[in-house]
C-alpha cells in the first residue's frame, strides 16, 4: 500500500509536470504563430512589392505600337498575384469594347482555365463579376457553397474575391480569385489587389489612348 502510495505519488507529480509543459508549450505555440503569421505577411508583401516594380518597369518601358504588351501584362500580374497571395485560380476580365455591355477574360489561373476559357464574354450586369462591375465596389464572398449569389459551386472553389480594375473614365474590369480555403480572403488581400488593380487600369488607359 505504501509503494502504490508512492507510485501513485510520483504519476500526480509527472501528471501536474506534463500538464504545465503543455499549457506553457500551447501559450508558446500561440505566440509563434502570431509570429508566424505577421512573418509570413510581411514576406508576401516583399513578393508582391517586387512583382508589382516588375509590373510598373514593363509598363512605364511599353510601346504603344506593341499589342501584345497588354496581354503580358495582364498575364505577368494575374500569375504574379497567384503564387503571392498562395491562389490557385483566378481571372482578370475586361470590358475593351465600350461599345458593349460584355466583359472579356484576358488572363486566367488555375481550374478557371477549364471553366473560363480566354475571350469568354460575360454581361456587365450579371453574376458576381457583373456586381462588381456595376457597384464599382470589392466584393469578399466567404463560402460560395452556401452565398446564394454563386449560381456555380465548384467543388475547388470555397471562397472567392473580386476587385474592380478602374480607369479616370470608371470601372473596366474585375479581377477575380478563388481559394479551395472557406474564409481565406481578408482585408489585406483587397488593398494588395487593389495596387495591382490600379496598375492595370493604366495600362488600359494607355492602349486607349493609342486607339
Amino acid at each position: 500500500m505504501v509503494v502504490d502510495k508512492k507510485r501513485k505519488d510520483v504519476l500526480a507529480q509527472e501528471h501536474n509536470s506534463q500538464d504545465q509543459i503543455n499549457r506553457t508549450g500551447t501559450k508558446n505555440c500561440s505566440r509563434c504563430e502570431i509570429y508566424y503569421s505577421e512573418l509570413i505577411a510581411s514576406q508576401e508583401q516583399l513578393k508582391l512589392s517586387e512583382n508589382i516594380f516588375m509590373i510598373v518597369e514593363l509598363l512605364s518601358g511599353w510601346s504603344l505600337n506593341d499589342p501584345s504588351a497588354l496581354q503580358h501584362i495582364f498575364d505577368l500580374a494575374l500569375e504574379s498575384i497567384g503564387k503571392v497571395l498562395r491562389v490557385s485560380n483566378g481571372t482578370i476580365s475586361v470590358k475593351l469594347d465600350r461599345e458593349t455591355q460584355e466583359l472579356v477574360v484576358k488572363s486566367t489561373i488555375g481550374i478557371n482555365k477549364q471553366h473560363e476559357h480566354l475571350n469568354s464574354r460575360f454581361k456587365t450586369d450579371e453574376g458576381l463579376r457583373g456586381h462588381v462591375f456595376t457597384t464599382g465596389e470589392p466584393l469578399i464572398i466567404p463560402d460560395a457553397h452556401i452565398d446564394t449569389r454563386c449560381r456555380v459551386k465548384i467543388l475547388e472553389i470555397r471562397s472567392r474575391l473580386l476587385v474592380p480594375i478602374k480607369t479616370g473614365g470608371g470601372t473596366v474590369g474585375v479581377i477575380s480569385l478563388d481559394s479551395p480555403d472557406i474564409n481565406y480572403f481578408s482585408l489585406r488581400h483587397i488593398l494588395w489587389l487593389q495596387v495591382v488593380a490600379v496598375i492595370l487600369g493604366r495600362a488600359i488607359e494607355r492602349m486607349e489612348q493609342k486607339d
